[in-house]
């Protein structure tokens, strides 16, 4: 008993580390309400619909977060111990290094998390229209075990470059599992150039937020592999972040046209992507180690990109409870 109370205790301390749910479970709704209530919006919808299926989409987003981030974990634990043995200070704290949490607790969470989310999918089955839920998960589900399994393909192991050629297009598959849940209940309406739009808009902040963590000064390299070494300097890594919002914001902008948003959300969503090109700037004209440290401000702008564009929609449309 004492064992397996240990177990979970270790893992509740992991998850409240690694996978705070007070900050990722408004993010995963967040994530979800803002591509859903987009493709309502283009659709014609008002008020928009929110409802038992739109918490179940908005839990199993934010699970299948839960579990890509088990899964870098146990796919990253040799790596991790062989770096902080290593005497790098990004990694020698890291939960797996330290034994916080072991790679039998892991195994553990991402069975867990696993079953949990056929549960809670398997009432969509029930309803009109179930093939369109059950593709989106399956798919989303394979998808992301894929990634765990580095798609077959060792090499992807050890570049930092084809993993995220690999790994970021889950973003899409995930966008596609929520556009599953949509034509269950809508049908698809507007110009379809508005899917891109959606599509882009909320893919590239998350391509800028992976590729903003791994940039580093010369003197800060060490046997990590960084974004920093892949192209061929940091002043050319840091341009990429940059350049992902500012395409981000361009997108979001259109898209807040077509389906209504005014200018006060406009001039929001432009002053958050101000905020990291700012900071992508500042570590041009000042090169130092806390000014290679840009995840907070990506996190300005994914913020108010995803809640604040959720939040926009709910507000000037208005939104009705629908029970199933």
């Amino acid at each position: 008993m004492s064992e397996r109370s240990g177990r979970l205790g270790r893992i509740f301390t992991y998850l409240n580390a690694q996978f705070p749910p007070a900050v990722m479970l408004p993010s995963g709704v967040a994530t979800f309400l803002a591509l859903h209530w987009s493709l309502q919006a283009l659709a014609g919808q008002e008020p928009l619909v929110f409802g038992a299926r739109a918490i179940v989409g908005a839990l199993t987003i934010t699970l299948f977060m839960a579990i890509l981030r088990v899964y870098d974990e146990l796919k990253d634990a040799e790596s991790d111990r062989r770096l902080a043995a290593a005497g790098d200070p990004r990694y020698m704290d890291r939960p797996i290094v330290t034994g916080e949490i072991t790679e039998g607790d892991l195994h553990v969470l991402r069975h867990t998390i696993t079953a949990l989310m056929l549960l809670m999918n398997l009432p969509l089955l029930l309803l009109g229209k179930w093939f369109y839920p059950a593709l989106g998960f399956a798919a989303a589900y394979l998808a992301t075990w894929l990634s765990f399994k580095w798609y077959f393909w060792p090499k992807i192991k050890t570049s930092l470059l084809l993993a995220l050629l690999t790994h970021n297009p889950l973003t899409v598959v995930l966008q596609a599992y929520v556009l599953t849940l949509f034509l269950q209940e809508f049908t698809l309406a507007g110009p379809r150039w508005g899917l891109a739009l959606i599509c882009f808009g909320m893919w590239f902040p998350i391509t800028a937020w992976e590729t903003c963590r791994k940039i580093r000064l010369p003197d800060m390299e060490t046997d990590y592999e960084t974004y920093s070494k892949v192209f061929g300097g940091w002043r050319r890594a840091a341009v990429v972040p940059a350049f992902l919002i500012l395409v981000s914001a361009g997108c979001v902008l259109a898209l807040s046209r077509q389906i209504g948003l005014g200018p006060v959300f406009w001039g929001v969503l432009g002053v958050a992507a101000l905020v990291p090109v700012g900071a992508v700037l500042r570590l041009q004209l000042q090169p130092t180690p806390a000014a290679t440290k840009l995840r907070p401000f990506v996190e300005v702008y994914v913020v108010v990109a995803q809640a604040g564009l959720a939040i926009a929609l709910g507000v000037t449309r208005g939104v009705t409870w629908r029970p199933w």
